[in-house]
């Protein structure tokens, strides 16, 4: 019985017929790296990224998890959720859309408004133009007069508004 496919229930009369019937059967699935035959190309799929840390989107193998992480996240645009995005740009617009990611330091939230309480108070976002205090600078703590052009006195907090003297 050394040369019986298990899976077929077919005995073949030499080594190499099996492993023929093997390549060329649609019931067998083998894994590059081991030679285990899984129940099919999804089942083949996982085996290879679980045991062997096989990239998805390329399908080279990598040495760890941690590797195969940085990989697809660096040179595919991998997200959390598992989906791949077209670039950088779209990857980050996606997290922040659907996974409530803090802009400055990356951190995820379970809604909207924990990431925006979080923004505001560790990162002194501004509540007028959602700009972070590196570039809105510290408008909290100042309060100053403004004049529009028809002379009207403003009392603002904020310092992007164009301010005369």
């Amino acid at each position: 019985m050394d040369n019986y496919c298990y899976r077929c229930r077919r005995n073949f009369a030499h080594a190499r017929a099996l492993e023929q019937h093997i390549d060329a059967s649609k019931n067998h699935h083998v894994c590059d790296e081991c030679g285990d035959d899984v129940g099919d190309y999804r089942e083949l799929q996982k085996h290879e990224t679980e045991y062997h840390y096989k990239c998805q989107k390329c399908g080279i193998f990598l040495d760890d998890w941690w590797e195969l992480h940085e990989h697809e996240v660096a040179g595919h645009h991998k997200c959390v959720c598992g989906i791949f995005l077209i670039d950088w740009w779209d990857l980050k617009r996606h997290q922040f859309q659907e996974h409530n990611m803090c802009e400055q330091c990356g951190r995820f939230f379970n809604d909207s408004s924990e990431q925006e309480k979080h923004e505001i108070e560790k990162h002194n976002k501004c509540g007028e133009c959602d700009w972070f205090s590196t570039i809105c600078w510290s408008w909290k703590n100042t309060k100053l007069k403004n004049t529009t052009s028809a002379g009207t006195a403003i009392d603002s907090s904020h310092p992007l508004i164009t301010f005369t003297r």
